[in-house]
C-alpha cells in the first residue's frame, strides 16, 4: 500500500509540473492566440494585420520555440533611406499610393552564433474595390524583389529560403496562395539573393507576397557594431520592361531593364 500512495504521489507530482507547461502554451494551430503572442512580443500591428497564417506560424515558431526577438521593422512607401529612389535604370518610382513595402527582422542569439531572420512583404494598393483593373495594370512580366547585406559581416543560411505570392478577391473577401511557393532564388551570391515571380493575372484581384531568409553574422563580425540588410521590389510596368537581374562584381545582385522600385534598408547591431 505504501509503494502504491509513493507512486501515486510520485505521478501527481510529475503531472503537476508539466500541465502548467501546456496550459501556458498557445496551441499550434490557434491563429488569433499565436497573433496575440506576437503582439506582446513587439511584433507590430501593422504587420501582423497583412500576413498569411503561414506567416505568422513561422514567426510563432521562430519566436515562442526558436527565441528570436524583434530587432527591426519598416514600413516604406518609395523611398530608401528616407531618400527618392533615382535611378537611370528606373521606369519611376512605384506611386505611394499604389504600393507597400514591409520588412521584419528578427535576431538571435545561440552557442556563440547571431542569426537574423529576414521577412519582406508587399502589397499592392486600390481604393475602388469594385474597379475591374487593381493595381498594378500589367501582369504579363514578372517582378523581383532583392535582399542585400555586407557579406564581410553576413551570409546567409542556406535552405531557408521562401517566396509566395497571394491574391484577393474583394467580392468574396477570401484570400488565396497562387503559384508553387518557391523555395531557391532565383540568383544568389555571397552578399545578396533574388526572387522573380509571376503576378496573378486576374486585374480585378489585389496582389500581395511574402519572402523571407536567415542570415548569420560571420565569428568575427559579432560584436564589430551596425550593418544594413536592404530590400529591393522592382515591377515591370510594361511588355518591353525586360526586367532581369545580374549578379554584379561586388558580391551583390542588381535589377536591369526599365522598371519601377521601391526599397527599404534596416540597420542591425551584431
Amino acid at each position: 500500500m505504501k509503494k502504491f500512495l509513493s507512486v501515486f504521489f510520485l505521478i501527481s507530482m510529475l503531472w503537476a509540473l508539466v500541465v502548467p507547461t501546456y496550459a501556458t502554451q498557445p496551441p499550434i494551430d490557434d491563429i488569433e492566440t499565436m497573433r496575440e503572442y506576437l503582439r506582446d512580443q513587439c511584433v507590430p500591428e501593422s504587420f501582423l494585420d497583412t500576413v498569411s497564417d503561414d506567416m505568422i506560424r513561422s514567426l510563432y515558431q521562430d519566436l515562442y520555440f526558436g527565441g528570436e526577438t524583434v530587432e527591426k521593422y519598416s514600413i516604406n512607401f518609395g523611398q530608401l533611406n528616407n531618400q527618392p529612389m533615382q535611378s537611370s535604370t528606373l521606369a519611376g518610382a512605384i506611386p505611394q499610393s499604389d504600393f507597400v513595402l514591409k520588412c521584419l527582422v528578427t535576431k538571435r542569439t545561440t552557442g556563440g552564433n547571431v542569426y537574423f531572420g529576414v521577412r519582406v512583404t508587399y502589397e499592392w494598393l486600390d481604393d475602388n474595390k469594385l474597379s475591374q483593373c487593381k493595381n498594378p495594370f500589367w501582369r504579363l512580366n514578372q517582378d523581383g524583389i532583392i535582399v542585400d547585406w555586407d557579406h564581410a559581416y553576413l551570409g546567409y543560411v542556406t535552405g531557408t529560403f521562401s517566396y509566395q505570392g497571394y491574391a484577393y478577391n474583394p467580392l468574396a473577401e477570401t484570400r488565396f496562395a497562387y503559384g508553387e511557393r518557391i523555395i531557391a532564388p532565383t540568383k544568389a551570391s555571397q552578399g545578396a539573393l533574388g526572387v522573380m515571380f509571376d503576378l496573378y493575372r486576374d486585374a480585378f484581384m489585389y496582389l500581395s507576397g511574402e519572402m523571407s531568409l536567415k542570415l548569420q553574422a560571420k565569428s568575427t563580425a559579432i560584436g564589430s557594431g551596425i550593418t544594413n540588410i536592404n530590400a529591393e521590389y522592382a515591377h515591370a510596368p510594361f511588355a518591353t520592361s525586360g526586367l532581369s537581374m545580374t549578379i554584379g562584381k561586388v558580391f551583390t545582385i542588381n535589377f536591369t531593364g526599365s522598371y519601377k522600385s521601391m526599397a527599404t534598408s534596416q540597420s542591425v547591431y551584431l
